[in-house]
């Protein structure tokens, strides 16, 4: 049972398809690392660093898309985010050093932060009791499938292609749940919440000094 007049089907569709990408931006990724540092002649370590900023910039992304989602709409903010992510992505495969790959990396991180922000608030948007339970499970799966098809697809295309090609197919498949959101996925907020600075900086002090979270 849902909260509003959305259509639980197609919500549970669209986090079950959101939550992959992000990892994706790993996990893809990850068997291109050594064809990348002899592709710009730097050392593998530097190379690596890819990974860390991406993944320092979905952390860092997460502190605030939670707030944006709660002032502007979920749904907004995850068109805005995916097209700029989109963006980037594209950008990436014309790093002319890996030290231009590394900032768009991390800015890579930073956006994509949105749709697991998003796809994490439509289960208390969305539904209730136990399909609440049950939407938060097919996340749990969706999340775990990732690590375990994407390197196999990022394998295959390093191996046929060169290491431009999983990015590639971040933009195809990123595409797809761009135009998919677009006409699918309805506004779930009831009502937006004005920024409010002391609230946030006091919510973040709250969990910070928390010791059990830390």
């Amino acid at each position: 049972m849902v909260k509003q007049e959305v259509n639980s089907t197609v919500i549970l569709f669209l986090m079950v398809i959101l939550i992959p990408l992000s990892g994706m931006g790993v996990d893809i990724y990850s068997p291109s690392l050594p064809h990348i540092a002899k592709y710009f002649d730097s050392p593998t370590s530097l190379v690596k660093l890819t990974i860390t900023t991406y993944t320092l910039g979905y952390g860092f992304g997460q502190l605030f898309f939670g707030t944006l989602a709660d002032t502007h709409g979920r749904r907004k903010l995850l068109l805005i985010s995916t097209f700029f992510y989109l963006i980037i992505t594209y950008a990436a495969t014309f790093s002319p050093n890996v030290y231009v790959l590394l900032s768009l990396r991390l800015l890579q991180g930073i956006l994509i932060a949105a749709s697991g922000v998003v796809a994490k608030i439509l289960v208390t948007d969305c539904f209730i009791d136990k399909q609440r339970a049950i939407a938060a499970n097919w996340i749990t799966i969706a999340w775990a499938m990732g690590p375990i098809v994407a390197p196999v697809i990022g394998g295959y295309l390093q191996s046929y292609f060169d290491w431009h090609y999983p990015l590639y197919f971040l933009i195809l498949y990123g595409s797809i749940l761009f135009l998919l959101c677009l006409f699918l996925l309805p506004e779930t907020l009831r009502e937006k919440t004005p920024i409010n600075l002391r609230g946030i900086l006091h919510n973040y002090r709250v969990i910070l000094s928390n010791k059990l979270f830390l």
